[in-house]
């Protein structure tokens, strides 16, 4: 199987960038990514960001502890609103330093 991530590659790096101009430091730990590297981002360019579409591997990948996962893919089957709500606000403080 051949897939091709290059416009999830293209949407994440503009919100990323949109949000390295909006609130580094807040950008930094939710990427997880030093501040030179939200500098970076954040001065990326349009043309920049066309040659991204390129990138087919994706450049997301999972991070966080397995069982956030875990907890999060089964509140999402069992349809618990109020679990995913809960799991997704634990991420703000997984990615703090």
């Amino acid at each position: 199987m051949n897939t091709d991530f290059s416009k999830l590659n293209l949407q994440y790096l503009i919100q990323a960038r949109d949000l390295a101009h909006q609130a580094p430091q807040c950008a930094g730990a939710l990427m997880g990514v030093p501040i030179q590297w939200v500098e970076q981002i954040g001065a990326l360019k349009p043309d920049d960001l066309a040659r991204s579409i390129d990138i087919r591997i994706p450049l997301l990948v999972p991070r966080r502890e397995s069982w956030w996962w875990t907890r999060l893919f089964q509140a999402l089957q069992s349809g618990r609103t109020a679990e995913v709500d809960a799991v997704l606000a634990h991420a703000g403080l997984l990615a703090a330093p």
